[in-house]
This record gives C-alpha cells, sequence and structure tokens, in this order.
C-alpha cells in the first residue's frame, strides 16, 4: 500500500521512512499484469507525497537533510527505473528540491548526489524526461549549486561517446563559466582552470556542430575571466587557422582575445597596444581542426590531482572515482532540447 498524506503531526523524517519502504519495494517477475500496474502506481504515489512534503516545507534543515539522506539511493534508483511514469515522477522530486535550494542550503548537497543520473537521463527517449533533466543541470549551474565532484562529473561528461551527453556537459560548463567567477565559488572554478582549457579545446574539434558552437561561447566566457592571457594561449596553440578564424566571428569574445587572436594569426591589433603573445605552432595548411588527443584517462588523472588540492583547502572533500560513472551513453537522440540560441532543427 502506498503511504497516505502526511498528517500535520508526522514528522518528515518519519514520512521519509514509510516513502523508503514502498520504493525500495522489488518488483516480482511473476505478478500479474493488474499487480505489476499496481506496483508502479504505488511507487508513484510515494514520490508524489514526497513532491509534496517538500514543496509544502515544515521541517527544519537537519530533520530535511537527514530524511532526504535516507532516500538518496531510493531516488537514485527511481531515477534509473526502466518504467517512464516512474522517473518522471522521479524527475518532479528532484525539481521540487531544485526549486527550494539556494547556494550552501542542505538542498544543495542534495542535488548534487542525482547528478550522474540526470546526465543519463538528457538522453532519455522520453522528451518531457530529458528536457527536466538538462533544465535542472542547467538551473544548478546558473544559481551556482554545482559542487566540485559534479563539476568534475560535467567535465567527464565532455568526453563522452554520447553526442547529447558532451552537448548537455559543454551547455552546463557554459553556465558555471558565465556564473561562478563573479561568486564565493570563483576560486574553486579556479582548481579546474587546466582541465577546463583543454576540454574547450577538445569541444572546439568536436565532430558535433552543436558541441563546437557552444565550446566557441565557452572559450569566450573563459578568457573573459582570466587574469592574464597565458592560458589563452595555451589553447590557441591547439587550434589550426580555420577554427581560430571562426573564433574572431564570435560576437562576445572579448577585446583582449580578440587581440591576442589577431597578432598569433598576423592581424593588426584591434584594440591598441597589447603584450606581445607566444607564437602559435604551424597551422595546418589544410585548415581542419584534428580530433583532440585529450583522453578520458588524462581527465580523470587531472581531476585526481584537483580533487586532492581541494580537499586540502575546502571543508567540503572531493571523491574522485572515475571507475563510477560510464562515458558511453547507449541511448541518443537527435531532438536537442529547447535552449535558444544552441538548439537545433534538423
Amino acid at each position: 500500500m502506498p503511504p497516505k498524506k502526511a498528517g500535520k503531526e508526522e514528522s518528515f523524517l518519519k514520512v521519509c521512512k514509510r516513502i523508503k519502504a514502498v520504493l525500495l519495494t522489488e518488483k516480482d517477475s511473476s505478478l500479474s499484469k493488474d499487480n505489476a500496474a499496481s506496483y508502479v502506481q504505488q511507487k508513484i504515489e510515494s514520490l508524489k507525497l514526497l513532491c509534496d512534503c517538500i514543496q509544502e516545507g515544515g521541517a527544519n534543515r537537519e530533520a530535511f537533510l537527514e530524511g532526504m539522506q535516507l532516500l538518496r539511493t531510493s531516488i537514485r534508483l527511481q531515477l534509473e527505473d526502466a518504467s517512464l511514469l516512474i522517473v518522471n515522477a522521479a524527475c518532479h522530486v528532484v525539481s521540487a528540491i531544485l526549486l527550494k535550494c539556494d547556494a550552501g542550503s542542505p538542498e544543495e548537497t542534495i542535488l548534487n548526489w542525482f547528478v550522474p543520473q540526470l546526465f543519463l537521463l538528457t538522453s532519455h527517449s522520453s522528451t518531457a524526461v530529458s528536457t527536466t533533466a538538462t533544465e535542472v543541470l542547467l538551473t544548478m549551474g546558473r544559481k551556482g549549486l554545482i559542487n566540485a565532484e559534479s563539476l568534475s562529473e560535467v567535465l567527464r561528461r565532455c568526453l563522452s561517446k554520447n553526442k547529447t551527453h558532451r552537448w548537455t556537459s559543454y551547455m552546463v560548463l557554459l553556465t558555471v563559466l558565465l556564473n561562478y567567477p563573479a561568486t564565493s565559488k570563483g576560486p574553486l572554478l579556479a582548481h579546474f582552470n587546466g582541465p577546463v582549457c583543454k576540454l574547450i579545446t577538445a569541444g572546439l574539434h568536436d565532430p558535433n556542430e552543436d558541441v563546437r558552437r557552444v565550446s566557441k561561447r565557452c572559450f569566450s566566457a573563459f578568457t573573459a575571466f582570466q587574469p592574464d592571457g597565458s592560458l589563452v594561449d595555451t589553447m590557441l596553440s591547439g587550434l589550426d587557422a580555420k577554427t581560430v578564424q571562426s573564433l574572431l566571428e564570435e560576437e562576445d569574445v572579448d577585446a583582449y582575445t580578440v587581440n591576442r587572436v589577431a597578432e598569433q594569426t598576423g592581424g593588426a591589433s584591434l584594440f591598441g597596444n597589447m603584450p606581445a603573445a607566444v607564437p602559435l605552432h604551424q597551422r595546418a595548411k589544410s585548415g581542419v581542426a584534428p580530433r583532440s588527443s585529450y583522453t578520458v584517462a588524462a581527465l580523470n588523472d587531472e581531476l585526481r590531482q584537483v580533487a586532492s588540492l581541494v580537499n586540502r583547502t575546502s571543508k567540503h572533500p572531493v571523491t574522485a572515482k572515475p571507475s563510477q560513472f560510464s562515458l558511453c551513453g547507449s541511448r541518443q537522440r537527435s531532438l536537442f532540447p529547447c535552449f535558444a540560441p544552441y538548439q537545433r532543427f534538423d
């Protein structure tokens, strides 16, 4: 039986215990069609009850975090369930948490638990599920809710074999680059400068046009807050002339970057006297961008080093375990989530 609606006298923790009992019930393969439908419905009603409790509030922060900790594994399993109805209901729970979330709140910690599952759902066959998952990830980036461990997951997905996961990862990275530098999480983002620099270069060489387009915006956002040009020069040195020229055509490339690109490609300085840039490597005559050689193994090595550094300087440790994450999405879809100006209609 699904749990009854919570009464005013019942604590949030007790409700979570009742919901957990339903969510962790395993489906019996011998169930009849009617009983199987009842099994799914019980889980959906439990998730709706949890969603209502989150939206109504009332629980203090400690009780809320304790109750959600109790349901952490249960909600993850529902997000991975084979039933579209259960997955959709679980997505509504995550969305409800997001609506109540502010930077530094318990909800921020809770949201980051589900980032790996949300990435997988961005390529779900259901447009409603995939769009909800993408919206949650992008909103987390805009609101500054992505922590160090989840940022590592975002960067890993940039090298995914699934084009939708790559596109989403670079979109989330773009929101982080646009919003984090001016906030208290700016120093955290600085720890990831090395991997971000290489991944943007990889994105500019990506075989998918949508990924390349978002990577150009990431390049502009990343170079805009760099205190010196060393990282900009590092990225430019890995690009061919055709890709560099395409960067000059972006409307929001900052003046400093345009000047350095112009100098390094033989063009005139556009913004007065700027420091001389280190000459770039000889460009390929064909003008075709090579596929980036940045590998998942190399990225994981760098992220482990970043995690070690963050752990020494932060009260919130990072657990970097690359083996937990699969970069080979099995499901792909042709329709990208609708977030202008990056959407395509092929």
